[in-house]
């Protein structure tokens, strides 16, 4: 039996309304693909963010609250190296096993590079608490952004400009507000500002080693504590990521107060929610 003429015509109405439909519906536009950036940890990361805009896709490869000293790679993050467009990683014993990927693989498909250490030759890992090699480290990383993504390159350097204002103008700050400190003795939890010492003159005398691991032993404490009584300390430091006991108990124990002085190495999960930056915890530690 054959279809009546009026079957015949809403069949057609039907997919003559279904074909407008395709033909008026606006094509969907495809996604820009962003530079893939793999930072060891949060300073890195902070930098390449602020630096690449919307033109980057940055992973932190230690998650925030981890200090990263202590922290174990996963495979994911031995394949977010692999992949990526450009690594950044700070170099010493701090993020070693970024470095020890990168030279696992195959010079061809190595990503480009950027190591924070390679504008000091001080043993001390903690490049960027000196704003004046934090600056350098932003050059840097610039440089890897507009080598792998030339098409922004203007971005970029405008961008690059910014942040260098604005760390020139810290860099300025401390060195007003520290001026006056130069002979005060303070404590700190481990050895991590050997670059901020000596850029401006403080006397900071840490408990443990370039890592916050590496505890004292019973008389080396003993020593320090009578260091900390000859030189009057009246403050003693700890960090967010690493345990207080130590500060506490030295403090305790020359009469002193404690406050925090912050490493940068992370931030907690609450100071990622509350938007803390690099420059703000600056500003908090010369506070």
């Amino acid at each position: 039996m054959h279809p009546s003429f009026s079957s015949m015509r809403r069949l057609l109405s039907a997919l003559l309304g279904s074909l407008l439909v395709v033909a008026c519906t606006p094509a969907q536009p495809t996604p820009i693909a962003k530079l893939s950036v793999a930072a060891s940890f949060y300073p890195l990361a902070h930098f390449a963010q602020l630096i690449g805009g919307n033109h980057v896709q940055v992973t932190q490869l230690v998650p925030p609250g981890i200090e990263p000293h202590d922290y174990e790679p996963t495979p994911e993050n031995v394949r977010t190296v692999q992949e990526a467009d450009v690594v950044l990683y700070n170099g010493g014993e701090i993020d070693a096993w970024v470095e020890k990927t990168l030279k696992a693989m195959d010079q061809d498909i190595r990503p480009i590079t950027k190591r924070a250490m390679d504008h000091t030759t001080a043993r001390d890992p903690h490049v960027w608490l000196d704003p004046i090699l934090a600056q350098d480290i932003v050059t840097d990383i610039a440089s890897a952004l507009i080598q792998a993504d030339p098409d922004h390159a203007a971005d970029y350097a405008i961008r690059k400009d910014d942040l260098l204002t604005q760390l020139k103008t810290l860099d300025a700050e401390f060195l007003s507000q520290l001026a006056s400190c130069k002979d005060q003795a303070a404590i700190t939890a481990h050895d991590a500002f050997g670059h901020l010492a000596k850029r401006y003159e403080l006397n900071l005398i840490p408990i443990a080693g370039l890592s916050p691991d590496s505890e004292p032993s019973a008389k080396q404490l003993a020593d320090l504590t009578r260091l900390a009584k000859r030189e009057k300390v009246t403050t003693v430091f700890f960090e967010e990521l690493a345990s207080p006991d130590l500060s506490q108990t030295l403090a305790s124990e020359i009469g002193a107060q404690t406050a925090v002085l912050h490493t940068l190495e992370g931030l907690t999960a609450e100071q990622v929610t509350a938007g803390v930056t690099y420059l703000s915890l600056m500003r908090e530690n010369l506070a």
